[in-house]
């Protein structure tokens, strides 16, 4: 009998490892928010 970790790990990874999709826009609209600041500043 072989014993197959593969779905275990996948089920753990989306769990614990993998932003989700919530978590994910929100990081992306405070980087484009910094990044709109950074251009908006003049050295």
């Amino acid at each position: 009998m072989t014993i197959d970790y593969r779905r275990q790990i996948q089920a753990y990874e989306a769990k614990k490892v993998n932003l989700s999709d919530a978590v994910r826009e929100d990081l992306y609209a405070k980087r484009e928010a910094n990044r709109n600041r950074l251009k908006a500043t003049t050295w």
